[in-house]
Formats: C-alpha cells, structure tokens, sequence
C-alpha cells in the first residue's frame, strides 16, 4: 500500500510545496532527483520508480512520518521479513519458530512496543494461512487464521487505547493498515476464484463496517487509490451499488486515468480483468454509468 506514489502524495498533503519537497531531498541526496522526475511519480501510479528514486523517497516520508514504534521492536519487524522473504534459506521455517518463540517469551515494554509484538506475532501466523490452505490442512489453516486475527486485535486495542492518552497518537492509516490485516485474513483462508460469493469473507467486511472505515480514511487522504480500488471491489462483491458508486469516483478522484477500467496500475491488475468487480461492471460502470459518475 505504501508505495512511492502513495508517499509523495502524503508528503505533498502534509502542506509541503514542491520546492520544500525537492529542498529536503536535495538536503539529503545532493543532486538526488530532478522535479520533473518527483512530479511524474506524483501524477501517474503505473509509474516504476527506481530503486535510488525508491530510496529516496523512502527517507524523506520517514523524516516527514517517523515510525511511532520503538526502534528494538521495529527492527524485529524487519528481520522477520527478511527471514520471511528467503525462500532460498534452508532453514527459514526454523528461523522463524525460534523467532515466534523469542516474541512469545517477552512480557514487558512500552505499550508500543508490545502493540508492534503482537502485530508481528499476527503476520508470523497470517503468512502461515496460504501454504495451509494450498496444502488442504484445514485444522492449521483455521488455527493460524484464527491467532493471527486476535494477535492483530490485541495491537490495535493496544494503539488505540495509547492514542486516547498520547500527545502524538498514532496516525489513522497504520490503524487502518491492522484492520485491512485483519481482513486479509479471511480472504487468504480461500482460494482467489472463490472469494468473489465467500459469505464469510463478506460477513466480515458488513459487520467490521470496513467500508465505512475505508471511505473515512479515503476522506483523510484521498490519493489512495489502492483503498479506494478495494472498496469498489468489495461494493461488487456485496453488490451494493451505492457502495460501488462511492468508491468508483473515489478512484476516479486519486487518479483520473481510472475511468478506463483497462487501466493498470504499477503492481495490479486492470479493474476489467477481476472476476471480483464483475457485478460492478455489468450492473454500474457501464460506459454510460461511468459518465453519469464521472461526467
């Protein structure tokens, strides 16, 4: 989710001008970036950055966003995506069982830091739901869903009750970040090509109101376009039109080269290729439809 489109975008909404922006690159990496370059990452999400732009850019939304958990728990975070990532790593599922073990073992902290801890107990546990579900463990599938559910809801009740006594409470979009972690949950507990009439899975998205949480967080940054796109995807799934609707101009608002449902974004399909938008599709964006939203 957080792309370099999407860091540009929240550094710009933070009142930056365009020379502030390219000052405190220039602050950091003399010669770094030209403007013509930021501003094209600005404007088109199907646009690859460079791993230098990449970096870049990474470092000034960290100076302008710093990270509100504790460096110690963070850079477990960190090291249990690397671990995670090398499937080369002859070892990699023991690694990460002593890990798991480590976090398990900790009991004191900042409540920060337990909140990161749980998080990351609920991504060891979420990254174990696909390979169980591919492989038909169905026991191990629902109990890693099931951990990794409440590991997430244990960090956010821990956030949110430090943001009601916090002078800096943590922002809104890593809180939405844990809900949509919750959400993946019971999507990855099913096969893509069943997803679309899961009634579990939409269950899930009427009773957390999701949709609700998703329009809110859109009205706080509304270049979120991969939220945005999510929840179009949703409202076709519960085939609520009002819902498809919202997040359709929503969409069309964070990147106008949306109206055309062919269009694809860095790292995503078109919105036309997805079996989960066909309800949409057929029954609200027409071509006519679209014009009627978008005018």
């Amino acid at each position: 989710m957080s792309s370099v489109w999407n860091k540009i975008h929240r550094i710009k909404a933070s009142g930056w001008t365009w020379d502030e922006f390219l000052s405190a690159i220039e602050r950091e990496f003399p010669g770094g970036m030209e403007e013509k370059t930021l501003k094209a990452h600005y404007r088109y999400p199907h646009r690859k950055a460079t791993h230098h732009i990449t970096h870049i850019i990474d470092i000034i939304h960290e100076q302008r966003f710093p990270n509100p958990f504790p460096e110690p728990v963070e850079r477990l975070m960190q090291l249990y995506n690397r671990i995670a990532r090398n499937r080369k790593n002859t070892t990699r599922d023991q690694d990460i069982a002593d890990l798991e073990y480590f976090l398990l073992s900790l009991s004191e902290g900042s409540e920060l830091q337990q909140a990161r801890l749980y998080w990351l107990l609920g991504n060891i546990a979420f990254d174990r739901i696909a390979p169980a579900r591919n492989s038909g463990k169905r026991e191990e599938l629902a109990s890693n869903q099931q951990w990794a559910i409440e590991r997430y809801e244990q960090s956010l009740g821990m956030i949110e009750a430090y943001n009601v006594q916090a002078t800096e409470p943590v922002g809104q979009f890593i809180l939405y970040k844990l809900r949509q972690n919750i959400l993946a949950c019971y999507l990855n507990a099913v096969h893509e090509d069943k997803r679309a009439g899961d009634k579990t899975i939409l269950a899930y998205v009427m009773e957390s109101d999701f949709l609700q949480r998703s329009q809110q967080m859109l009205e706080l940054e509304p270049f979120q376009w991969l939220i945005a796109r999510n929840g179009l995807r949703f409202g076709s799934m519960l085939q609520d039109r009002e819902q498809v609707e919202w997040f359709f101009r929503a969409l069309v608002k964070a990147y106008d080269g949306f109206r055309d449902l062919h269009y694809e974004p860095l790292n995503h399909n078109a919105v036309a290729d997805s079996d989960n938008f066909t309800w949409a599709i057929e029954e609200v964006l027409t071509a006519e439809g679209i014009e009627r939203l978008c005018g």
